[in-house]
């Protein structure tokens, strides 16, 4: 009898440990429209920002996933991005980054994928030409924030070592949102009705009810074993 109680507590402090943490999408923002971009380069002198809120218990951030073009070359070299995030400052109209970062993670080179998709974009002396879109994401060291609460992440490469090429962040299926971009380092003093493609992945904790269920319906479980070894 001790044998199966004793087994029935440490399967139940396993689920229970299992379900204390998991990895998981905290925030999505959208993938790519297929429709524009936005350059993004420190290379260009441009950066650019949009905003997320995380709900509770999925409010520690582990990696970031995005999307984005190059332009001109479309042949990229090795990127070096640099991830910020910044708080909120409340506007009269609009809110908007706060100009120095809560947390930034830069000589990311992270990883890259051709999702085989492209952008399609007019050309000065006539005719389109085809971008391919590429996928990318990161680790970072984990950022915990405030749930219920409005903060602003921007996505920058430094394409500086690749003579041919810009980096553009792509927009989003997710659309009438709030981007804001600014020359790097400067300002935040525009504002466009667009979303960035991006999504954050992180700790997610079960809420306190589903776990008091389950601690619940072990101690029933251990409480049936010991009736029917008496």
């Amino acid at each position: 009898m001790k044998r199966s109680v004793l087994f029935a507590v440490v399967v139940g402090l396993a689920i229970l440990t299992s379900m204390s943490a998991g990895a998981n999408v905290i925030y999505d923002n959208g993938g790519p429209n297929l429709g524009g971009a936005f350059i993004s380069d420190a290379a260009e002198g441009w950066e650019q920002a949009d905003d997320f809120t995380l709900l509770p218990g999925e409010t520690t951030i582990t990696d970031v996933h995005w999307w984005g073009i190059y332009i001109f070359g479309n042949s990229p070299m090795t990127d070096t991005f640099t991830v910020r995030i910044f708080g909120n400052n409340a506007g009269i109209l609009h809110d908007y980054p706060q100009e120095a970062p809560l947390y930034e993670f830069s000589g990311i080179s992270g990883n890259r994928a051709d999702t085989g998709s492209n952008i399609t974009a007019a050309v000065p002396s006539g005719g389109t030409v085809n971008f391919d879109v590429y996928s990318y994401w990161a680790d970072i060291a984990p950022v915990t924030l405030a749930a219920n609460t409005r903060y602003w992440i921007s996505i920058q490469n430094d394409t500086t070592n690749d003579s041919d090429d810009s980096w553009l962040w792509a927009t989003s299926l997710t659309s009438g949102g709030n981007e804001y971009y600014r020359g790097t380092g400067g300002s935040w003093n525009t504002i466009l009705s667009e979303d960035l493609a991006f999504n954050l992945t992180g700790s997610v904790v079960p809420e306190p009810a589903s776990m008091t269920l389950l601690g619940i319906g072990i101690a029933g479980l251990v409480l049936r074993m010991r009736r029917k070894s008496s």
